[in-house]
Formats: C-alpha cells, structure tokens, sequence
C-alpha cells in the first residue's frame, strides 16, 4: 500500500515544474495584453484629439507581435503540460484502482 503510494506521487509531484512555467507564461501572457489594451485606448484618445498616431502605431504593432509570440508559447505549454501530466493522471488511476478492495 505505501509503495503504490510513494509511486503515484513520483508522477503527480514531477508535473509540477512544468506547472510553474505554465502560470508565469499565462501571468506574462496577460500582463502584456493589459499593456496593449491600456496602449490602445491611449493611441484612441490621442488620435481623438490629433492625428499623428504613427510611432505609436508601430508600439501597437510591435505589442501586437508580442502578443501573438506568447500565445503559441502558451499554446506549445499547454500541449507539454498535457503531456506530461497524461501519464500521472493514468499512474493515479492505476493506484486508486489497485488500492481498491476486491
């Protein structure tokens, strides 16, 4: 009983790191799109009041690009922490049904 335990923490416990990187990706992720809302709405406002939104354009462009960058590597987390955990979750599933009783 203690060793199917010990074994399906291994797994459970190893998912982890890769959960990590995932949250501060994600947290990153929408830390720059309140950036490029914030940079939006300040490009709107000043090009209310007068039409010289160029650079700023090419900052909303650039943040834009950034955006789209995080989003794949999101993306490409999201499929390695699925993974990755694929095999906990079936090590878990193993365990409870073998500590069952018969």
């Amino acid at each position: 009983m203690r060793l199917v335990l010990i074994l399906s923490l291994g797994p459970i416990l190893a998912g982890c790191v890769p959960t990590a990187d995932f949250t501060a990706l994600r947290d990153e992720v929408r830390q720059v799109q309140a950036e490029n809302r914030k940079l939006k709405e300040e490009s709107q406002k000043r090009l209310g009041e007068q039409d010289r939104g160029g650079d700023l354009a090419k900052r909303l462009d650039a943040l834009d690009a950034k955006v789209d960058s995080f989003k794949v590597k999101q993306q490409g987390f999201d499929q390695k922490l699925g993974e990755l955990l694929r095999p906990a979750d079936e090590t878990s599933r193993r365990a409870e049904e073998a500590a069952k009783p018969p």
